[in-house]
């Protein structure tokens, strides 16, 4: 890219633990303004539950370095992992507030693969037929937590996430045009609607 000039913006998505210092700076150099990490869980017994193949401390460093390279980050997160407890998903949410990401998503788990062969060893699915699931809603529930403990955990993550003073703070200071701050507004208000309506209900 770089060689033949393009002089493109474009984001992409990466795994924890296959980018580094410099592959981030040649990123950046080519183009790149936002990374996209499936970071899950910053509980490390969540990440090897769902085999993801990454630790705690890489997903922070990735986050840092993409940081100090001046790219962007959005992180997605899963909240209903088996075996993960609300105070699970707490610690998971209060270790991300320390992190420089700049936005954030939050999911329920929905199980396919070998979750889904094992689903009545794990936790109770909430719909026959998952080829429906929208995206958004809960659709299983581990032994671990409840329905209304899961509900909470994501209505937690986005407000204290994107209500954050410093936070707020650091969107303002971004904010280059009209049309950068309409976009913002609208992205607040959706946020508000997803933490006060709660999961599967916007």
């Amino acid at each position: 890219m770089k060689e033949n000039k393009l002089n493109i913006i474009w984001s992409a998505q990466a795994r924890a633990d296959k980018v580094d210092r410099e592959l981030l700076r040649a990123m950046k150099e080519a183009g790149c303004w936002k990374l996209h990490i499936g970071i899950e869980s910053l509980v490390q017994k969540n990440l090897d539950m769902i085999k993801k193949g990454t630790t705690v401390e890489q997903n922070c460093n990735a986050v840092r370095l993409s940081k100090e390279a001046g790219i962007e980050v959005e992180a997605s997160f899963i909240f209903g992992i088996p075996g993960e407890t609300f105070e699970d998903g707490l610690k998971t949410i209060e270790l991300l507030k320390t992190l420089d990401i700049d936005y954030a998503r939050f999911f329920s788990l929905t199980p396919y693969g070998e979750l889904q062969a094992k689903l009545q060893e794990y936790g109770k699915l909430l719909t026959n037929d998952l080829s429906k699931f929208q995206g958004n809603e809960i659709v299983f529930v581990p032994y671990s937590m409840s329905q209304q403990e899961l509900e909470k955990l994501i209505s937690i993550a986005y407000t204290q996430f994107y209500f954050r003073t410093n936070y707020i703070f650091k969107r303002i200071k971004k904010l280059a045009s009209w049309r950068t701050f309409r976009d913002s507004v609208r992205g607040a208000r959706a946020v508000y609607m997803i933490a006060t309506k709660g999961a599967g209900k916007v």
